[in-house]
């Protein structure tokens, strides 16, 4: 079974190779990266943007346990975590207290006795203790630096990382805050991110699908429409027939 990072990396290649190839032109009309990205932006917006598919497989889901951390502050890594892996990251209610069989759970909590992370892999489940990360006061800006850094770290630990010897990443060893400060890079290096795309592949992690609005119109799995142009779409596909089908009869074979 192909792993979750084979799929990521096909689609990269295959993007970089579509680039190059219009870039280079083949003595036609040269067209840069720039404008396909755009020509591309410009298509998906008249079929009503891209639309998430509701999950089929196994989820990471994390809950907020402390008031001083939001969704917002970890929207920047659950937006990595989809785009480099395919996986849905929900923020839900209370954790459960036993093993997670719906996929991973990672509860944020404020606790100046336990340590900074906590991972219990068996069961699915894991901490992220914010207490030492804003025991120094830091400005609201690095604080979220360091809770992106330090998401990431408990995520790959749960998923199968460990320690690496790669210079830069964020899972060589980290004993302090000023250790996790010195670090410049706030995201895996393809070590260890592989490490986890093996894991959760085995584990039953499914890839997040995207389709145009048009598309899952079609498809019969499109959410409730959000804009105008969503909702012409809606309309035009769920319309009923102006007019009665014609089926034209078919006709009989004759033995020569």
């Amino acid at each position: 079974m192909k792993t979750v990072m084979a799929g990521v990396v096909s689609v990269v290649m295959a993007t970089t190779a579509v680039c190059n190839a219009a870039a280079e032109g083949d003595g036609k009309v040269k067209v840069s990266g720039a404008e396909l990205r755009a020509r591309r932006e410009a298509r998906i917006a008249a079929d009503g943007g891209l639309v998430q598919k509701p999950t089929r497989g196994k989820a990471v889901r994390v809950t907020l346990k402390v008031d001083s951390v939001t969704e917002g502050d970890l929207s920047d890594v659950f937006g990595e975590i989809r785009r480099y892996l395919g996986i849905s990251v929900e923020v839900v209610g209370s954790p459960t207290a036993t093993k997670n069989p719906t996929g991973a759970m990672i509860a944020v909590i404020d606790d100046p006795v336990q340590p900074t992370i906590l991972v219990a892999p068996e069961d699915g489940w894991a901490t992220l203790n914010v207490a030492k990360l804003k025991s120094d006061k830091p400005s609201a800006e690095l604080l979220k630096l360091r809770l992106h850094k330090e998401f990431w770290r408990t995520f790959a630990y749960l998923m199968g990382a460990a320690n690496a010897q790669q210079q830069p990443c964020l899972m060589r060893p980290i004993t302090s805050v000023a250790d996790l400060d010195s670090h410049k890079v706030a995201v895996l290096s393809p070590g260890p991110m592989g490490n986890v795309a093996a894991s959760m592949s085995m584990m039953g992690f499914a890839r997040t699908e995207y389709a145009t609005f048009r598309r899952a119109c079609e498809e019969g799995w499109a959410p409730a429409p959000t804009n105008d142009v969503q909702k012409a779409i809606w309309d035009k596909v769920h319309a009923m027939p102006t007019e009665p089908l014609k089926i034209k009869p078919e006709e009989k074979k004759t033995e020569k």
